[in-house]
C-alpha cells in the first residue's frame, strides 16, 4: 500500500520534515520505512501529540526503554527542534489505556509518590543550567496521567560502542586520554551531588560520545536523592558497588564514585572490574600497571581507592577524584558524611602545583578546575588502610644469575603463580641474550598455557554448576586479559604465535549455546508447573547475555507453554473470566501473540461478555476482496489505516485469516466454517500441531499489529 503523506510530515525516526509525497513511503533522509510504525501496546504511537497546556511535542520512535520509563525522539513544534522525551512508565505497575497511563490500584499511592520524586529530580536537574558533561533537562510536564521530561537530543554513539568500533574489538584509551574524556562528566557530577542527587547507573553504555568527541552522561532513570531511605536495590555487574546490590545498603556520592572509576578502568584496560560483591570475598582486581598500562603511580593509587568495594574506605565524593587526577594531590578518603551534612572537602596531604591539562583527542577540556575546587584547604587527614599490593616479586631483595632466575620461574609455574612469572619475564626481556630469550620464551609459553588452563578450568566448573552468568563474565574477562597480555608479550619481543585470542571467545559462544539448552529445558519444566515468577527471573538474567532469533524463539516457546497450561487450568477450575483475561494479557506479547493463546483470550472474552450481559460481536462481514478481508496481509506490512474501516468481527477474522492461509484449523468452529466458504482454504492442521514458524515476517508483524489494534480498542 502506498501512503499518501501530507506535506510537511515528520519522519518518526529522524524527525525531519518531508516536503513532498515519496512514492515508496521511504524517508529520503534516514531511509526509514514510514509504514513501519508498529509499537508495543505500552508505547505511545508515532505522531501522538504531547503537552500540558499546548500540544507542542510530536512523538516519534522509541529510542530507549527501562523498568521505569520509555524515551522517545520527538519534535518541539514551538522551537522547531528535535528533542528526547522520557515518559514515566513503570512497566511493572502501569498499563496504558489509549494514551492514558493507569497504575494498579494497590500501587497507586506509591507510584504517585515516586512520580512526585521524579518531578523533584527533574526540577533540580533543570536548574543546573546546561552542564557540559550531562544531558540537559529542558522542562517537564504532566499529560496522560503521567510525567514527561524533555531533554536535549544527543547525536552520537555510546562510549561502549565507541570503544568497540574496531571490528567489535575493544580499543583501549591511554590514562591521559581517559582523564580528558572523563573531566566534564566529573565536573558535572560534582554539581549534581551538591544538589543532593546521585546517578546510580554510570557505565560506558550510559555515556554518549558526540560527533565532536565530547561526552555526556545520560539516563537519570535510576537517579535518587542522597537522603532517600527507601532506595531500590539494583546494580550493573562490574560497574555497581556492593551497596547497590543490598536493599539496605547506604548509597551516596561514593556510589557514583565507584561506577565512574569502574568506567575509567574499562576505558584503559578493556575489561570490566570483577563483580564488586565477589571482590568483598576474594578481590581479583588487576592493577593497570600489572598489565603494562602507563599510568602515574599516584593516579593508580587514587583509582584503587575509588574502586574499593568497602564504601567506608572509598573516596566519598567526586572532588577527591578531581583533585587526584587534575590537581595531582595525594588524597585519602574521609569518613562518610553524616545525614543532612554537606560534603566534606577531601583532604590534601601535600598540595602540589595544579597540573595544566592540554587538549586531548576528545577536544578542548577546561584548563582549570571549577572555582570551588581551586583553593581547597589542606586539612588533617584521617588514617586510611594501606592500598592492596600484588605479591612480592620472586626476585625481590636479590640479583640472582639468569640460571637461578629461570629456576625460580619454573618453580613458580609449578606453584601456579602464572601471572607473576609472565609479568617478570616481560619486564626482564630487554636484558636477555638471544639464547636466553629462547629459554624465557619456553617458560613464557608454559606460564601462558597454565594461566589459560586455570581460567578454562574455573569457567568449566561454573558451567557444570549451572552458574552460566558467572561463567560468561569470567570468560569475557579472560578474553580481555588475553588481548592485553598478548600485546605486552609481543612488545617485549617474544613470539605470540601460540596464543589464540579467540579461545575464550569460542568458549563464550559454547557457554551461550549450552545456556540456551538449559533455558529451554528448565523453562519447559517450570512452565509445566506454571511457575511464572521463576521463568521471569530466569529470562531477565539471561537477557543480559543472550539475544538473537533462536533465543527469542526459546522465550516464546516457554511463555506459550506457560500461558497455555495456566489458561487450561483456569478453564478446568471455572476461574472468573476477568482473572484469566488479565493473566493472558500479561504474557501474550511474550508469546509473540501465538494463535493458541489468542484463541484462549477470545474464549474468556466471550465468557466475560455473557457473564456481564454485554452484546456479542455482530457476525456481519462487509469488506472482502477476492475472498480475503486483508488480501495483502502475507506480502506487505500493514498499518493502522488498513484496519480502521473494519468492524470488530472483521478484525477478529483478519488475525485468523493469516493462519488460515497455512491450513490451520480453529478452536472456534464458526471461524473454520467461515474460511471454508472460500476455495483457497484447506484446513488440515490441528491448532496444537501448527508450527508458528511457518509464518513469514510480514505475517508475524501483521498478526501483532492486528491484535495490538484490537487491544487498543478493548476488543481483546
Amino acid at each position: 500500500m502506498v501512503i499518501e503523506m501530507e506535506k510537511e510530515k515528520l519522519c518518526p525516526r529522524c524527525m525531519r520534515q518531508i516536503q513532498e509525497i515519496h512514492r515508496m513511503s521511504i524517508c529520503p533522509y534516514c531511509r526509514w520505512d514510514l509504514r513501519n510504525n508498529v509499537t508495543k501496546p505500552h508505547q505511545l504511537r508515532p505522531y501522538t501529540m504531547l503537552g500540558e497546556r499546548e500540544k507542542r511535542y510530536v512523538v516519534g520512535c522509541v529510542i530507549g526503554e527501562g523498568s521505569f520509563g520509555i524515551t522517545y525522539v520527538a519534535f518541539d513544534t514551538k522551537l522547531e527542534m528535535k528533542v528526547a522525551i522520557k515518559e514515566f512508565y513503570p512497566r511493572k505497575y502501569a498499563v496504558r489505556s489509549g494514551t492514558k497511563v493507569e497504575f494498579k490500584s494497590s500501587q497507586n499511592a506509591s507510584m504517585e509518590a515516586l512520580r512526585e520524586e521524579t518531578i523533584k529530580e527533574a526540577r533540580s536537574l533543570a536548574k543546573l543550567d546546561a552542564l557540559e558533561g550531562v544531558v540537559e533537562v529542558k522542562e517537564y510536564f504532566r499529560d496522560n496521567n503521567t510525567l514527561y521530561i524533555v531533554m536535549e537530543y544527543i547525536e552520537g554513539v555510546t562510549l561502549l560502542d565507541y570503544l568497540r568500533q574496531n571490528d567489535g574489538k575493544i580499543q583501549t584509551l591511554t590514562p591521559e586520554e581517559a582523564k580528558q574524556m572523563m573531566r566534564p562528566i566529573i565536573e558535572s557530577l560534582i554539581q549534581i551531588h551538591d544538589q543532593g542527587m546521585i546517578h546510580r547507573d554510570i557505565s560506558p553504555d550510559n555515556i554518549m560520545v558526540l560527533s565532536n568527541g565530547r561526552l555526556k552522561l545520560i539516563d537519570f532513570g535510576t537517579a535518587k536523592g542522597m537522603e532517600e531511605e527507601d532506595q531500590l536495590a539494583l546494580g550493573k555487574n562490574g560497574y555497581a558497588p556492593p551497596e547497590q546490590f543490598d536493599k539496605n545498603g547506604k548509597q551516596g556520592a561514593w556510589t557514583d564514585v565507584y561506577a565512574l572509576a569502574a568506567t575509567y578502568y574499562y576505558c584503559i584496560m578493556g575489561i570490566r572490574p570483577p563483580i564488586s560483591t565477589q571482590r568483598l570475598i576474594n578481590d581479583t582486581l588487576i592493577k593497570p600497571s600489572q598489565k603494562g598500562v602507563s599510568i602515574r603511580s599516584s593516579e593508580e593509587d587514587a583509582l584503587l581507592v575509588a574502586l574499593c568495594p568497602n564504601s567506608n574506605q572509598r573516596f566519598q565524593n567526586m572532588r577527591a577524584i578531581y583533585n587526584a587526577f587534575y590537581n595531582q594531590m595525594d588524597v585519602v578518603p574521609t569518613a562518610k558524611p553524616a545525614k543532612n551534612i554537606k560534603w566534606i572537602v577531601v583532604v590534601a596531604i601535600a598540595a602540589v602545583a595544579c597540573l595544566t591539562v592540554g587538549l586531548g583527542v576528545f577536544g578542548g577540556s577546561k584548563d582549570a578546575p571549577p572555582d570551588d575546587l581551586r583553593n581547597t584547604p589542606t586539612q588533617q587527614a584521617e588514617p586510611v588502610p594501606e592500598l592492596p599490593t600484588t605479591q612480592p616479586s620472586t626476585t625481590e631483595g636479590k640479583e640472582p644469575g639468569l640460571e637461578s632466575l629461570f629456576k625460580e620461574w619454573e618453580t613458580a609455574i609449578r606453584k601456579r603463580d602464572y601471572d607473576n612469572v609472565i609479568d617478570e619475564i616481560v619486564k626482564c626481556a630487554k636484558n636477555f641474550e638471544e639464547d636466553e630469550m629462547q629459554t624465557a620464551q619456553e617458560l613464557l609459553e608454559k606460564a601462558v598455557e597454565g594461566w589459560q588452563n586455570q581460567y578454562k578450568t574455573e569457567v568449566n566448573r561454573l558451567v557444570t554448576s549451572k552458574e552460566y552468568n558467572k561463567a560468561l563474565d569470567m570468560s569475557d574477562q579472560a578474553s580481555g586479559e588475553m588481548i592485553i597480555m598478548k600485546n605486552l608479550i609481543s612488545e617485549a619481543g617474544f613470539d605470540t604465535g601460540y596464543m589464540e585470542e579467540e579461545i575464550f571467545d569460542n568458549q563464550y559462544h559454547s557457554i551461550i549455546e549450552e545456556y540456551k539448552g538449559y533455558l529451554q529445558q528448565n523453562g519447559d519444566l517450570y512452565a509445566q508447573n506454571c511457575n511464572d515468577e521463576y521463568i521471569n527471573e530466569m529470562f531477565a538474567m539471561a537477557d543480559q547475555y543472550i539475544s538473537g532469533e533462536e533465543y527469542n524463539q526459546i522465550k516464546e516457546n516457554v511463555y506459550t507453554t506457560l500461558v497455555w497450561i495456566q489458561a487450561s487450568k483456569y478453564m478446568e477450575e471455572n476461574t472468573e473470566p476477568q482473572i484469566a483475561i488479565e493473566y493472558i494479557n500479561k504474557y501474550v506479547e511474550k508469546t509473540n501473540y501465538n494463535c493458541l493463546i489468542i484463541e484462549y483470550l477470545d474464549v474468556y472474552r466471550e465468557q466475560y461478555r455473557k457473564q456481564n450481559n454485554l452484546p456479542s460481536m455482530s457476525a456481519e462481514v462487509l469488506h472482502v476482496s477476492n475472498g480475503y478481508i486483508l488480501e495483502n496481509s502475507n506480502t506487505a506490512m500493514l498499518m493502522d489505516a488498513d484496519l480502521a474501516h473494519l468492524t470488530q468481527y472483521e478484525l477478529y477474522l483478519a488475525a485468523f485469516e493469516i493462519y488460515a492461509r497455512h491450513g490451520r484449523l480453529f478452536s472456534d468452529d464458526a471461524v473454520t466454517n467461515y474460511f471454508s466458504r472460500y476455495g483457497w482454504y484447506y484446513g488440515t492442521i490441528k491448532p496444537q500441531e501448527f508450527d508458528e514458524s511457518d509464518l513469514n515476517e510480514f505475517e508475524k508483524k501483521n498478526v501483532r499489529l492486528i491484535v495490538q489494534y484490537q487491544q487498543s480498542r478493548g476488543y481483546r
